[in-house]
C-alpha cells in the first residue's frame, strides 16, 4: 500500500512542480516507509528499488529523471557519436539512473559505474542482472578522488545523491579511494 501512495505522491509532486513551479516536501520521508524491495520501469529498463537507499530514487519510479538535462545531453551525444564501441563511465552512479538505460543501447560497449554507497551499488548490480546487462556493466564501490588510498565518504542522509568525499557532515563511512588514472 505504501508503494502505491509513494508512486501517487511522486506523480502529484511532478505535476505541481511542472504546473506551479512549487517543490513539495516529503518524497524522501515517504520513501523511508517502504520496507520491501520493489520493481519499476524507467526509460524502458527494469529497476530494483532497494529500501536501504530509498531516498536515492526520488521521482524515478514515476518515470521522471532526477537529472533531465543530463539525460537529454547524453542522448544527443550518443545519437551523433559514430562509433559502436562507446565506453561510458559514471562516477557517483547512485542507483543506476544513467547506466541501466544506457546499457540497453547497442552503441554502448562497456559501462563502469562507481558508487561508494554499497546499498546503491547493490541496486545497480541487481538492476543490471534483471536487464541482462551484467556482462556489460561493471560496478565498483571505489570513490573516485585525487589520490589512491582510504578516505571518508560523507553522507547526506536527507539527499543521498549529494554525498561526497569533501567533509561537510558528521556521518561518514570509510571507503577505498582511487584516481581514475589508476583504474584505466
Amino acid at each position: 500500500m505504501i508503494w502505491k501512495i509513494y508512486q501517487f505522491y511522486c506523480f502529484f509532486y511532478y505535476i505541481v512542480k511542472r504546473i506551479l513551479g512549487i517543490n513539495l516536501k516529503g518524497i524522501g520521508v515517504l520513501s523511508d516507509f517502504i520496507e520491501k524491495p520493489k520493481l519499476f520501469t524507467f526509460k524502458k529498463a527494469i529497476f530494483y528499488f532497494n529500501p536501504s537507499c530509498s531516498r536515492n530514487y526520488c521521482l524515478l519510479p514515476e518515470g521522471v529523471p532526477n537529472e533531465p538535462e543530463t539525460h537529454m545531453f547524453l542522448e544527443r551525444v550518443i545519437k551523433v557519436f559514430p562509433k559502436q564501441n562507446i565506453l561510458f563511465i559514471d562516477i557517483g552512479a547512485s542507483v543506476g539512473e544513467f547506466v541501466i538505460p544506457l546499457g540497453k543501447l547497442d552503441k554502448i560497449k562497456h559501462i563502469y559505474a562507481f558508487e561508494p554507497n554499497e546499498e546503491a551499488a547493490k541496486s545497480i548490480m541487481i538492476s543490471a542482472l534483471m536487464n541482462n546487462l551484467d556482462d556489460k556493466i561493471r560496478v565498483s564501490t571505489y570513490a573516485i578522488g585525487s589520490y589512491d588510498g582510504d578516505g571518508f565518504f560523507y553522507l547526506n542522509t536527507s539527499s543521498p545523491t549529494g554525498s561526497k568525499l569533501v567533509a561537510y557532515s558528521q556521518q561518514a563511512i570509510k571507503v577505498k579511494v582511487r584516481k581514475i588514472d589508476s583504474i584505466f
